[in-house]
């Protein structure tokens, strides 16, 4: 029988997926998610030190209230535990789950999901650098005031190519999500969520009915992942309520792709 976690009633907890092979960026000498961006203050002398991408959400999370955080890593990304070792360094306990296989942000995420009983959960995306500093916080008081099943960070986005984007009402009701959908009416994407213990427990049974050996494949062989937007349209067909809170001034970077991890890497050179 699997280990389990239970923690106390409304406890904040977060889930990173670092299971990511970096397909168009690599190759890398490191993790992706390692990579410097920026600098910070990290040593007794106050010296300025290379930023790992990954603090930042993790720093995110910390100021949200995360005091502990579950990082579900691939075989072979031991540089990662290496690195963060226990979490001292960004003030959240780390634990760390190894997910065999890679078919999508969903398995990572339930990977860790014996370890979330009783637990709201704060997730992100760890390549993906939230330029505003309160998101995380903002959202986890949104969800424990409106008991929404989910929440999540809307921002503007005129990408929708390169982006996941989400449609809600009037009300903030989301009513649609889409993975990269191209020309769209939708103006939002999404860049981090905090959700309640039955979206934790929806996504457990959706893939339990799933055979992660069993999978759609692409023209070319290749794996077909399930998206974790697939998981939030089930949830919403299945009557769960997702919101989404607008950030209309924050701005989000990924750095999966060569130009924007040039870009962020030449903009944030300056510490």
């Amino acid at each position: 029988m699997a280990a389990t976690t239970r923690h106390d009633a409304g406890e904040l907890v977060g889930v990173m997926p670092l299971a990511g092979s970096a397909n168009r960026i690599s190759p890398l000498p490191l993790s992706k998610e390692l990579f410097p961006i920026g600098f910070h203050p990290a040593g007794p002398d106050g010296e300025p030190r290379a930023k790992p991408v990954c603090l930042y959400l993790l720093e995110q999370m910390r100021r949200g209230g995360v005091r502990r955080a579950f990082l579900v890593l691939r075989p072979g990304k031991w540089d990662i535990p290496a690195y963060l070792q226990d979490g001292a360094l960004v003030g959240i306990d780390l634990a760390y789950l190894v997910m065999p296989y890679g078919y999508g942000v969903p398995y990572t995420v339930d990977r860790a999901s014996a370890h979330l009983l009783g637990a709201r959960v704060a997730f992100g995306y760890p390549d993906i650098i939230i330029e505003q500093d309160d998101v995380i916080a903002t959202i986890n008081t949104v969800q424990a005031a409106s008991g929404a099943d989910v929440v999540l960070a809307a921002f503007p986005m005129a990408d929708p190519d390169n982006w996941g984007m989400i449609d809600f009402d009037e009300h903030l009701q989301v009513r649609h999500l889409a993975e990269k959908p191209g020309r769209t009416h939708m103006t939002h994407t999404w860049g981090a969520a905090v959700w309640a213990p039955s979206f934790t427990r929806f996504m457990h049974e959706q893939l339990a009915q799933m055979r992660p050996d069993v999978v759609q494949r692409t023209a070319d062989g290749t794996a077909q992942e399930i998206q974790i937007a697939d998981i939030m349209r089930a949830a919403i067909d299945h009557g769960l309520s997702i919101r989404a809170h607008l950030f209309p001034h924050g701005t989000l970077r990924d750095i999966g792709r060569p130009s924007t991890l040039v870009q962020a890497v030449r903009d944030y050179a300056g510490g």
